[in-house]
Parts: structure tokens; sequence; C-alpha cells
């Protein structure tokens, strides 16, 4: 189901556990997508606060069954306002970057995973997370795995 609201939460952990136990040893990791584009937010059950809450069930069944959990967010830094070239270099850049990131769905997905990942770290410290499909800045990508080095892997998208 869409876990619209908190009273599945745990069921959904359960089953993704119970599919876990059903295909060992063959599971390596689970999987869960976080997707802020206006198209996928538009759809039955994928407002952002169910998409956190199977985003949070997916990070609880990952950490009771130490499996990595595999992450993909959308949307990229594709979606962004692009930087004039005379902003580019120098001192303007990074402003320039804050305020083409400020407030857009590409800054929230990114915000939202990072308050999830700290929280389920906080209970799962050795857990392991493949960022795949990485599509957004390197700088944002270097910030991340500077933070928590023990434990994000980061995919790059082709």
């Amino acid at each position: 189901d869409f876990l619209q609201n908190d009273d599945h939460v745990e069921d959904a952990v359960q089953a993704l556990l119970e599919s876990v136990k059903c295909n060992s040893p063959g599971v390596v990791s689970v999987f869960c997508d976080l997707d802020y584009t206006d198209e996928y937010l538009g759809r039955t059950g994928c407002d952002k606060e169910s998409q956190l809450r199977r985003l949070k069930a997916t990070f609880e069944a990952a950490g009771q069954s130490n499996l990595t959990l595999q992450l993909r967010t959308l949307p990229g830094a594709s979606s962004l306002p692009t930087t004039p070239a005379s902003e580019e270099d120098g001192a303007m850049a990074d402003d320039s970057i804050k305020n083409r990131v400020k407030g857009t769905p590409y800054a929230e997905v990114l915000l939202d995973v990072q308050t999830v990942i700290m929280e389920s770290l906080q209970k799962y410290p050795k857990m392991k997370i493949h960022w795949s499909c990485w599509s957004g800045l390197a700088a944002h990508m270097v910030s991340l795995i500077q933070s928590i080095p023990d434990n994000l892997m980061v995919g790059l998208d082709g």
C-alpha cells in the first residue's frame, strides 16, 4: 500500500523484513525512491509525507536486517535554474549556488533525506547507505560523504 498514514508503517517494515527473509541470501539491499518532481507528487499516494513514511520504513527494515539501504532521489541538479557564466567562478559562485538551490524541490529532497539518514544512523550507527544514481551537485555529494564517511557510498548517474 501507499503508507498514507502512520498507522501502517510497522506493517510495511514487517512486510519488507518478510520479503528479505523469503529471498535470503540473495537480498543484499533494500531500495527506496524519494521523488519530489511535480509529476510524481501528483500521483495517488506519492505526496511527500507518504514517500517519507516509505523511506523511514525502508530504513528501519534495512537496519533490522543489517542490509544496505539503497536510495535514489529526484529531482537532480538539472532541475535547477542555470547559472550565468559570469557567476560560475570566484566569490559569487557559492552565493549563486545557494540562491539557485534554496527553496527548490531539489533542496527539499536532499534536506528530507539527510534528516532521515541522521535519525536512522542514531538507531543503526553501522548502517550502510548506497545513494544510487546521484544526479545532484558535486559539492553536495562531497559534503554528504564527508559528514558520514563510514556509512555512505554514492553511485553516479550515467
